[in-house]
């Protein structure tokens, strides 16, 4: 009683990735959709929501959507038409996602998987947001 819904968790596994692509310096494969949180040891819990968030990854025409392995019975109650378009790779552990989406220098540029050509070194970016100058003072 009195206890808030926690908000963000189901982001674990793109946050880690993102970390992870940022300290070794590989890039994240194009074409990915993921969720799933992530324990401090790296076991992928299963998250709410995922029929839904499949769906959303479908239409914007991402093609491989990673899951946890928990959450592979949810897959069910998709419709075969977006089966049929998607790959799924439920994990147990981050580390599979990490050896799927991260590129190698010995990668092939035309590997299965799409990789995104025009994309921006994470330093290279600019603040989306600029702080007001009170909030600069501060």
């Amino acid at each position: 009683a009195g206890a808030f819904p926690k908000d963000g968790p189901s982001a674990g596994v793109t946050i880690t990735l993102a970390i992870a692509s940022l300290l070794s310096g590989r890039r994240i494969r194009a074409g990915f959709a993921m969720t799933g949180e992530v324990t401090l040891r790296g076991k992928v819990l299963p998250v709410g929501g995922v029929k839904d968030k499949i769906l959303g990854a479908y239409r914007a025409n991402l093609k491989h959507i990673v899951i946890p392995q928990a959450n592979a019975k949810d897959l069910l109650e998709l419709p075969a038409e977006v089966k049929e378009h998607l790959s799924f790779y439920p994990i147990e552990h981050v580390s599979e996602l990490l050896d799927l989406a991260l590129i190698n220098d010995f990668d092939e540029v035309d590997s299965p998987v799409e990789l995104l050509e025009d994309s921006i070194p994470l330093h290279e970016l600019e603040p989306i947001v600029e702080p007001s100058p009170s909030e600069v003072e501060q």
